[in-house]
């Protein structure tokens, strides 16, 4: 219930125009938030992705907190905020400098060298930093975060919508290292992969061009009748290899039937014919303790 609380709480300060009433609702947020989500369900795909998005909408509502105090000159109030955060979050340089910076201003200058050491050997501070210097590095970060936030805006304006537009097409090298993730991403989260390949296959005395047109006409129908998140690349002259994420051997199928049923009805289809393999991958590791086993179930016999 309270990820609904932080996220509702999180909109509602996006829309008060008033400091004071948007300080109490930042104030909710960092008394409700006690630390990462169901850390002994980190690795679930929905724990995970909500437990960024939670951490992100405290980690807002904290450092503005923070800009607010120093704003109305709260010191005292920001050194108990970064106490409890840094609890929560002890490798965040940003709140061991607003903390020095705030020791320092109400005098207390040993606890801000402690501080700064304490900072320093965790490795979370940059060993230059000294208690009196701690202000200039606070003004350069909050300059790198800002230009940061600037560079983040436009990296999301530049990337593609997410929009079904079809399924990937790109270089066979391309598609190697899209499938080296893709791996990655079923083995940690048990999502399958399968791999198919379309042969175009010509009949005697057809045209050179014409083929190559069949074959382009093949890769413009694996675009668009497979999903944005399938991968195709052409791998031979007459071959395009498909990867087909988070489907049943049955779904796949079906895709691969679209396509060869849209490449019939090309007009010129009469002189070609359509074929296509499905494979699910192995592991090569996999696949040698498969071996083993079989030779030790021969040896039991």
């Amino acid at each position: 219930m309270d990820v609904f609380e932080v996220n509702d709480l999180s909109e509602l300060s996006r829309k008060e125009s008033d400091a004071e009433k948007r300080s109490r609702i930042y104030e909710q947020i960092v008394n409700l938030y006690d630390g990462r989500l169901l850390p002994r369900s980190a690795s679930e795909p929905w724990v995970e992705s909500v437990s960024v998005r939670l951490h992100g909408q405290y980690r807002t509502a904290i450092l503005n907190l923070l800009e607010l105090c120093k704003k109305w000159g709260e010191s005292t109030r920001i050194v108990a905020l970064c106490t409890r955060a840094l609890e929560l979050d002890p490798y965040e340089e940003r709140l061991y400098l607003e903390k020095i910076v705030a020791l320092e201003t109400l005098g207390r200058h040993e606890e801000a060298e402690d501080l700064a050491r304490r900072g320093s050997a965790m490795g979370c501070l940059h060993h230059a930093i000294e208690p009196g210097r701690a202000g200039s590095a606070y003004r350069q970060m909050r300059q790198a975060d800002r230009n940061m936030e600037s560079e983040a805006s436009k990296l999301i304006s530049a990337l593609p919508d997410t929009e079904n537009t079809g399924a990937c097409i790109c270089d066979f090298e391309t598609f190697k290292e899209i499938y080296r993730v893709q791996r990655g991403v079923q083995v940690r989260y048990g999502l399958q992969v399968f791999l198919a390949i379309l042969t175009v296959a010509p009949s005697q005395n057809t045209d050179a061009a014409e083929t190559a047109l069949m074959v382009e006409q093949l890769g413009d129908l694996i675009h668009t009748n497979l999903r944005q998140c399938d991968v195709a690349a052409r791998y031979t002259d007459m071959q395009y290899v498909v990867m087909l994420s988070g489907s049943t051997a049955e779904s796949g199928t079906g895709s691969l039937e679209r396509i060869k049923a849209a490449f019939y009805r090309i007009p010129a289809h009469g002189r070609y014919l359509l074929s296509y393999s499905l494979y699910v991958p192995e592991d090569k590791a996999d696949s040698g303790r498969a071996r083993r086993r079989k030779k030790t179930a021969k040896k039991e016999k």
